[in-house]
């Protein structure tokens, strides 16, 4: 099959990002572009000398990277080296053409795959708790390691405000507000009431923690060593019940899905509580753990409410999951939340994905 033609401004870009990296790692490389790359950035490999660890040269066409610290991208990406446990090394990094260069880990299996498998390999058990494990030891309460990252955020983004949080925040502000669309009064307060916590678990504080800031497993690759987070681009710092919220109830946010009931969920929180040593463990001994563990779930269902907007099927799915891991805690939003999942409407349907229960 011939080869794409390369336009002449792509050919010129790959010219000087292989100069740039080629600068960086003081031997001559060639980039090899890799499928895979998202609206944010470009994947290629770097081709080395024989015997030179492998790397991947991950590249942010957005000029504003280098300096807006708000928003998934390049800033994070840099800042989240050495923050995030078992992610990738960083051999280096160049603001002027943001470009990172990171360990290549290789051909690994994802996680997410695995969860949705049908039906789920033997694997799939020993899988799932190595990674709430590891997510346990990266979400523990570190807030010298959260500050770190608000400084170097600051350092490059002045005008940030609360460096380091996780990004995107309007979007689960937008999401309450399209669920308490129609309701009365009363109901609007006394969701509010319940969410009134919520804004704490996202600003830095003594219980900080910091991570890849999305817990999807479809960015945990399965090594021989263990699980490995990649995908840096939203790295943050917040309170640990926001990772437990995605090990308890699943990952509702990707176009294919990926819930657990109950028994699996409380099984692999006691892993991810494992994984997070005694800081962790004594956080969660704290009476007020659970609820904020549903405030972790609201988060992450009210964001996808707002970027499920023009999907209504979808959106009444990941209300009907939400109101079932929030209606032990917050009732008031529960009840909300079942009466969106209950609506009519057109669109399409909810993602195909995978619920594991037993």
């Amino acid at each position: 099959m011939a080869r794409e033609p390369v336009s002449t401004r792509a050919r010129a870009r790959r010219e000087r990002l292989t100069a740039c990296a080629a600068g960086l790692l003081g031997e001559p490389v060639r980039l090899e572009p890799l499928p895979g790359s998202s609206g944010r950035s470009v994947l290629h490999r770097v081709l080395r000398p024989p015997g030179a660890p492998a790397l991947l040269a991950k590249h942010f066409p957005r000029r504003d990277g280098a300096r807006n610290a708000g928003g998934f991208g390049y800033l994070r990406e840099r800042a989240g080296a050495g923050l995030v446990e078992a992610a990738p090394a960083v051999a280096g990094w160049c603001d002027e053409h943001r470009l990172v260069l990171v360990e290549d880990l290789g051909p690994l299996p994802d996680l997410g795959s695995l969860l949705r498998a049908a039906p789920p390999g033997p694997a799939v058990p020993a899988a799932a708790r190595a990674w709430a494990r590891a997510l346990g030891a990266q979400a523990r309460p570190d807030p010298a390691r959260a500050a770190e990252l608000a400084a170097r955020l600051a350092a490059a983004d002045p005008a940030a405000r609360d460096p380091g949080r996780l990004p995107s925040p309007g979007l689960a502000a937008r999401g309450l507000e399209r669920l308490l669309a129609g309701a009365s009064p009363a109901q609007g307060a006394a969701v509010r009431a319940e969410l009134a916590e919520l804004p704490a678990l996202l600003r830095r504080g003594p219980h900080s923690c910091v991570s890849t800031g999305d817990h999807s497993p479809a960015n945990v690759l399965l090594g021989p060593a263990g699980p490995r987070f990649v995908d840096l681009e939203g790295t943050a710092h917040h309170h640990p019940a926001l990772a437990a919220a995605a090990v308890r109830g699943g990952w509702p946010l990707a176009e294919q899905p990926v819930l657990w009931g109950g028994a699996t969920g409380e099984e692999l929180l006691a892993e991810f509580l494992r994984g997070g040593g005694p800081a962790l463990r004594a956080l969660a001994a704290e009476p007020r753990w659970p609820r904020l563990v549903a405030l972790g779930g609201a988060h992450a269902v009210l964001t996808g409410l707002e970027l499920c907007a023009a999907a209504p099927d979808r959106a009444r799915a990941l209300a009907a999951w939400g109101a079932r891991e929030t209606a032990a805690q917050l009732p008031a939003l529960a009840a909300r939340l079942g009466h969106r999942a209950r609506e009519r409407g057109t669109g399409r349907g909810p993602a195909r994905g995978r619920t594991i229960d037993r």
